[in-house]
């Protein structure tokens, strides 16, 4: 589901989850369908459920299933891992089987009906200013009477739902996505535009590379072999001198003393 917002180029994209019984709903705009975003809003589902269930059951998409296949299903890495932080089990809903989830794709159209079509006369929206929107709008959607139903979805959830979940975790999952990459003869990783050493030996080699918000990781054979602060720069380096061959480790210190030279005066560093 699809919305303009007036700092965007694109429209935002609505982000919908909702509890199996109760069908207590939350939502929220993300800017765009990328694998940060899509992980981003399942922790602050979580987080606005207050509790975790036993299995989620997401869409079909790129985010969250890296090969869909009816009986060797590959899970993304990144949503693998956010899935064991919460001791969630995945089963992602087949291409072209709405059914297969079909109470969020009914929270899909009460949102769009309750909550989204109330914003149609309100131009310029910005992104904060629309999901301010949707968490007014979700307070009254939840705590609406149902028609044929006794109660209301928050007074299911708390009733029915909620004793039978496990709570959160002590920490939120702390996104991190998975990336391969090949060690370049300058034995270096090129990640997301920035460069990465690793020890000289693994030239050439296939690695696994752990992007996280602050650290960089580099595995081969499950084994770490490398660890990086993320650099901050795009095009920048981040080398460690024992990822260094010895005979580039003295070319580079004559490379500083050559330096060091030029800053006495040009006639020392010719001599």
């Amino acid at each position: 589901m699809t919305i303009k917002v007036r700092d965007q180029r694109k429209p935002a994209h609505v982000f919908v989850a909702t509890m199996g019984f109760s069908s207590y709903t939350y939502a929220e705009a993300t800017g765009d369908e990328t694998l940060r975003s899509f992980i981003g809003a399942h922790r602050r589902a979580l987080e606005f459920f207050g509790t975790v269930p036993a299995a989620v059951v997401p869409d079909n998409l790129k985010a969250a299933v890296k090969k869909a296949h009816r009986y060797d299903l590959e899970i993304n890495p990144t949503y693998q891992e956010m899935c064991e932080h919460y001791d969630l089990v995945a089963l992602p809903a087949r291409a072209r089987k709405p059914r297969d989830k079909a109470k969020v794709e009914s929270a899909v159209k009460v949102v769009e009906q309750w909550i989204l079509a109330a914003l149609g006369t309100v131009p310029y929206l910005t992104l904060d200013m629309l999901n301010e929107r949707i968490a007014k709008g979700l307070v009254t959607l939840n705590d609406t009477p149902f028609q044929k139903r006794e109660g209301s979805r928050r007074s299911q959830f708390e009733a029915v739902d909620l004793p039978a979940m496990r709570p959160l975790p002590s920490k939120p999952f702390e996104y991190r996505e998975w990336k391969v990459a090949t060690v370049s003869f300058d034995y270096h990783v090129a990640v997301n535009k920035r460069f990465y050493s690793v020890p000289y030996r693994h030239v050439r080699r296939k690695v696994n590379v752990c992007v996280g918000d602050a650290t960089v990781e580099i595995y081969l054979s499950n084994q770490r072999i490398a660890s990086h602060r993320l650099c901050p720069k795009v095009y920048g380096w981040s080398t460690h001198p024992e990822h260094i061959p010895s005979n580039h480790q003295e070319y580079a210190q004559q490379h500083r003393l050559l330096e060091r030279a030029a800053q006495i005066g040009p006639n020392t560093r010719r001599r």
